[in-house]
């Protein structure tokens, strides 16, 4: 889980926090990262898609809100590139 101060926010923290693990599990072979961001996390899924994830799966029900489930997107980025 990563997450930013929101006074650093929109500065590139998260990114740079990211990328530094994305780089770190490429070195170590990994070739493919998935991720997870609840349907109501707009900015986060925003985020992810200048990242270069896309969406692979749906986890339907799987973050509970006190008014309801909230379904789970999957997302993957291909780190071989």
């Amino acid at each position: 889980m990563i997450g930013v101060v929101s006074a650093h926010r929109r500065v590139g923290v998260g990114q740079g926090l990211v990328e530094a693990a994305l780089e770190a599990a490429r070195r170590t072979g990994v070739r493919r990262a998935y991720l997870e961001v609840a349907e109501d996390n707009g900015p986060a899924r925003a985020f992810y898609a200048f990242l270069g994830f896309s969406e692979v799966g749906l986890r339907r029900g799987y973050y509970r809100r006190d008014e309801g489930a909230i379904d789970a997107h999957i997302l993957a980025r291909d780190l071989d590139k």
